[in-house]
């Protein structure tokens, strides 16, 4: 396998309607691993709309475990990822953040229109106050950080240093 590839594992709502149906009438044991199946993709998707990005799921189905974050980046183990890790410059700048080896490397892309993005949504932390998280993203680029703000600050971080740092327009 090359470095990285990516894993088409959309949560569309026909597919959690889908998953939901069939989780509701299945009986006895299988209702169970119908329902691991859809909260597996509910989950993917509540992640998602969130703009959060993190190694979600590994997969050993192939002989060659791989890692797959909850953007579809899909990233051999075992591979050499000289190539894919953020500058050195950026990693040490961040490393209070304490991030996962998936959220130091390159090649993320949006969720719904599959484009490069530099800056990622890394952390959400519940603050035990009603319903507030309190959201941490960082960019790949220049290392700057939105640390435990909200979650429309954490979001116009990543929209400004996408299209800062890419030159396209991100909505």
């Amino acid at each position: 396998m090359a470095n990285f590839t990516y894993t088409n594992s959309e949560a569309t709502p026909e597919r959690l309607k889908s998953l939901r149906k069939n989780f509701e009438d299945a009986t006895g044991e299988a209702k169970y691993y119908k329902w691991k199946a859809w909260l597996h993709f509910a989950n993917l998707d509540l992640w998602r709309s969130q703009g959060h990005h993190f190694r979600y799921l590994s997969d050993h189905s192939k002989g060659e475990p791989k890692d797959i974050c909850t953007c579809g980046l899909t990233v051999s183990v075992q591979g050499d990822h000289r190539l894919l890790r953020v500058p050195t410059n950026v990693s040490r700048k961040v490393e209070y953040l304490a991030l996962e080896p998936m959220q130091l490397l390159e090649g993320h892309r949006d969720f719904s229109k599959k484009i490069p993005v530099c800056a990622l949504i890394v952390d959400l932390e519940w603050t035990g106050n009603g319903s507030k998280y309190l959201w941490t993203a960082y960019c790949q680029v220049c290392g700057d950080v939105a640390y435990k703000v909200g979650p429309s600050i954490a979001k116009k971080f990543v929209r400004t240093h996408n299209q800062e740092h890419l030159g396209v327009h991100r909505v």
